[in-house]
């Protein structure tokens, strides 16, 4: 009886059992699919891609309020009147670009009342709550 039990933990013992290779790659994919789900979660990135959006939008008129400078400047005919923030929409494809609800975005002066020829004025556009300064050359 007694050699019997022995008998069966030398087997035991040398029956070294593990994992095959197998095995592992499904559980690391297993964890792999778990983390992506998961990752997004705790990371919440729509604050930052709204910023970025309303970036674009003030980059796109300042853009615009150079190309309609220069045009002045040289005296084309489809040179448009600029003399405060608010008139950035003139010179807008389209006028003022819509945040993600749909809204327009709002362009306001940060410093109201600079409006002599030449110069620029800074300006503020606001969209999905997130604000962004930009300059604006001013035509008269």
């Amino acid at each position: 009886m007694l050699n019997r039990i022995l008998e069966a933990v030398r087997k035991a013992l040398n029956n070294k059992g593990g994992f095959t290779l197998i095995e592992l790659i499904m559980v690391i994919v297993i964890l792999g699919i778990l983390a992506a789900a998961a990752v997004p979660k705790f990371m919440d990135l729509s604050t930052d891609a709204k910023k970025a959006a309303v970036k674009g939008m003030a980059s796109a008129m300042q853009g615009a309020g150079s190309a309609n400078f220069a045009a002045w400047k040289v005296g084309s005919a489809k040179k448009v009147t600029v003399a405060n923030c608010a008139g950035v929409s003139a010179i807008l494809d389209g006028g003022l670009p819509k945040d993600s609800t749909g809204t327009a975005v709002v362009v306001a002066d940060v410093t109201p009342g600079s409006t002599a020829t030449d110069t620029a004025s800074i300006c503020s556009v606001t969209g999905d709550g997130q604000t962004v300064q930009f300059s604006l050359l001013l035509t008269l």
